[in-house]
């Protein structure tokens, strides 16, 4: 005997114990406070959800009158169902109908191949004459077995759905698991589920849908974009979409350089015989890649930079545009006073120009924060393993996090010199290494790129080092 009843079979029986809709049935339930009775109301489980209630929570004469219909139910169960079947068959157009005819045909040919082979020789038998797979055929006997002969017609038409209704939700549940769900914590939707419906218990709301049908909803209206913002910010939200390419070509070799800084994870010992980290500081060429120039010192600072920019002049010749990290070494006054985009220090007009505004350089600086907006980091990630995991630097070699120092960590410091003319050595490497995939360089190195940039006779850069052997 069924002992749980949903608010609509309730309804179904016309007691005059209780209202007659389901709005002001809903009102009668809350005001009773039927739903704070864990032992005797529920959440239900089925697709659409809503509430439940046992048969010893209602009125007498609605106990009665439920009693009285499950009893008549069962008996009229069979042909309430066969004229629901006819009724939904004669609705479906005539293309479904011979579909189904067509599938009748074939479960009694296979009715009657099994009366002299058994059905498993029948169901392979027509299969293979049929062109159907045995597992449909197999489907098809299981639903006709189900049936009287009579409505196997009906019963075997194909069940094809279109739209349904959407599922009712309270308002105030589904505001409590939007709002729990969409949090920087990214909570699972089962926990938000779970403590929705127990808010829902707690308060009396309802109607409450399956768990799956609310997620459904949730991602239809609340694309991935969104969910990404709200729950992982604004930076992971970015990352979803595609990667913009670079296109290099619009460059020509010096015409604009990026720079930046980079710690090795190796232990030197510098001159004085102290001990620590090295850092590097390196422009690339944007059109074809290369590294220019570079200068290794105990840390970042702005005079390291001047040197560095003062190497790649002297030998390459001035660019046009330089991209800067935000770092203040590379915004100090003595460089880029006068740069109008400086994310750091203020404007001062009783210092002179820097040396890159003094040259007509224009400098543009990196979004902070963000590597990608600097080619030269990717060059850094290959010197991370050409460099710094060197054989020759082995025991010397720190590690790239606290949490990920090797077995020999502190064994061993490499002398300055010896490492300068590793990375001097490993970085002509790195720029004379062929089959660079980047679109201008096409195969080749970054080292053939830029030269054959660099003497093309279109490329004006000013001040470079041929003009100035020239004229010595």
């Amino acid at each position: 005997m069924k002992e749980w009843f949903s608010s609509g079979d309730i309804l179904a029986v016309g007691s005059p114990a209780l209202p007659a809709d389901m709005s002001n049935l809903n009102k009668h339930v809350l005001a009773l406070g039927w739903r704070a009775d864990r032992h005797r109301a529920r959440l239900s489980t089925r697709q659409g959800g809503g509430w439940e209630y046992h048969l010893s929570l209602l009125p007498l004469d609605v106990q009665s009158r439920l009693i009285a219909a499950e009893q008549a139910g069962d008996q009229n169960a069979h042909a309430a169902l066969s004229s629901m079947a006819w009724k939904a068959f004669e609705s479906l157009p005539q293309k479904a109908k011979d579909e189904a005819a067509a599938r009748l045909a074939i479960i009694d040919r296979i009715d009657a191949l099994s009366l002299q082979f058994g059905r498993q020789v029948a169901v392979a038998s027509i299969g293979a004459e049929t062109g159907t797979p045995v597992r449909t055929l197999y489907r098809w006997l299981e639903t006709a077995d189900r049936v009287a002969r009579a409505d196997r017609l009906a019963a075997l038409a194909p069940q094809r759905k279109g739209r349904t209704a959407t599922a009712d939700c309270d308002p105030r549940a589904w505001d409590y698991l939007v709002a729990d769900y969409l949090r920087k914590s990214q909570p699972a939707f089962e926990a938000c589920h779970g403590r929705m419906l127990d808010a829902a218990r707690e308060h009396g709301w309802g109607p409450i849908p399956s768990a799956k049908t609310l997620k459904r909803r949730l991602d239809a209206q609340f694309p991935p974009s969104v969910q990404t913002l709200a729950r992982k910010g604004a930076k992971a939200a970015g990352a979803i979409y595609p990667h913009q390419t670079r296109d290099r070509s619009i460059f020509h070799a010096m015409e604009a350089v990026n720079a930046d800084g980079h710690r090795f994870d190796v232990f030197v010992r510098w001159q004085d015989g102290s001990v620590g980290r090295v850092m590097m500081t390196a422009f690339q060429d944007l059109y074809s890649g290369m590294i220019v120039a570079h200068r290794l010192d105990r840390s970042e600072n702005w005079t390291a930079v001047r040197l560095c920019l003062a190497d790649m002049i002297e030998t390459y010749g001035i660019p046009d545009h330089v991209v800067f990290d935000n770092g203040r070494h590379f915004a100090s006054h003595w460089l880029t006073n006068g740069a109008k985009t400086r994310f750091r220090f203020k404007m001062r007009d009783d210092k002179p120009d820097g040396v890159l505004v003094a040259l007509g350089v224009q400098v543009h600086f990196a979004t902070p924060y963000h590597g990608q907006a600097k080619p030269i980091e990717r060059a850094f990630r290959d010197m991370c393993e050409e460099i710094a995991k060197h054989p020759r630097l082995e025991g010397a070699y720190t590690g790239n996090s606290p949490t990920a120092k090797p077995d020999n960590y502190g064994s061993r410091a490499i002398p300055i010199d010896t490492f300068a003319a590793l990375v001097k050595a490993e970085i002509a490497r790195h720029n004379a290494k062929a089959g660079r995939r980047a679109a201008v360089c096409n195969g080749r190195s970054f080292a053939d790129t830029f030269a054959a940039s660099f003497e093309a006779p279109d490329t004006l850069i000013r001040a470079r080092q041929a003009e100035s052997d020239e004229a010595r």
